[in-house]
């Protein structure tokens, strides 16, 4: 049985206008809006890390949604739950939720939730190793954003096949993919997509030994995160920072940096990752300075 907005609220609101001798009836709250501001609640929250409270809000306003057979805000809830579990390790709910998110797209049209949740499926397989079949989900997003011309989509989606790309060592073609991003968000003014592609551009120079040009784009994309109140990238950028001085031979600062992400990721409660980040911490303050 469908769940419906309870009629006793405008009840409510008739007596109170007839007790205080109001002409007319106070509005009945809009139950759409109460769902948008659940999203935009839980949105914040996510940005700061804090997964699980996030999570309840986002399930607060898929019930609202799916009551009031609100669809497209019922596929939006649906990705954005799917990034969490992905973040949290849940694959199989994730999974579900990104599958479910993407049938609904398609049966109302909309060509860029569609490409978003086929992207999500990619970055769902390619957290569980699976890079092939990520690969394959992450080509036909590209294909779709095209197709719609969905400038995002499209710079996410190299992003994505960049990862990829690395994985396979293919440095030449991941570098590729990431300017082409990059050059996308930097048009977007999209902060948080310019760190994500200047983090994964570190990496790959990072892979290739180039530590002073790692620790470059590291720091951009840190003072990027920075702005946009990016917490968990924050904590990567500190996190990449560490690792790369760590290369260096430079543990006095690589200590300094991991102290910092464990701070931050303690902070939003990501414990696991706190506790690895401070282990390595306490492990560069053992090399020789």
């Amino acid at each position: 049985m469908r769940w419906k907005p309870n009629g006793s609220i405008t009840a409510m609101a008739a007596l109170c206008a007839t007790i205080i001798g109001c002409t007319t009836v106070p509005e009945t709250p809009s139950y759409t809006h109460r769902a948008q501001r659940l999203l935009s609640t839980g949105s914040k929250t996510h940005g700061v890390g804090e997964l699980d409270r996030a999570s309840l809000f986002y399930k607060r306003a898929l019930e609202i949604y799916r009551g009031t057979d609100d669809r497209k805000g019922t596929v939006e809830c649906l990705e954005k739950l799917a990034t969490i579990n992905r973040e949290l390790g849940k694959f199989d709910d994730a999974v579900a939720c990104a599958t479910e998110s993407l049938s609904i797209a398609r049966e109302i049209g909309d060509r860029q939730q569609e490409v978003d949740a086929v992207g999500k499926l990619g970055s769902i397989w390619y957290a569980r190793g699976d890079s092939v079949q990520a690969a394959d989900l992450f080509r036909q997003a590209l294909a779709l954003a095209e197709q719609a011309g969905y400038v995002r989509g499209i710079a996410d989606q190299h992003n994505n096949l960049g990862l990829v790309s690395k994985q396979r060592g293919d440095y030449d073609d991941a570098k590729r993919l990431y300017t082409r991003a990059l050059r996308i968000y930097q048009k977007l003014a999209d902060k948080r997509g310019q760190a994500a592609c200047l983090n994964n551009m570190g990496a790959l120079l990072e892979a290739q030994t180039n530590y002073t040009g790692a620790v470059e784009l590291y720091n951009r994309a840190l003072a990027l995160d920075k702005k946009a109140g990016n917490v968990q990238g924050i904590a990567l950028s500190l996190h990449n920072l560490g690792t790369v001085h760590t290369k260096l031979g430079a543990p006095a600062k690589a200590a300094d940096y991991f102290q910092r992400a464990s701070y931050v990721n303690s902070w939003i409660g990501r414990n696991d990752r706190a506790a690895q980040d401070l282990k390595e911490a306490e492990k560069a303050r053992t090399l020789p300075q």
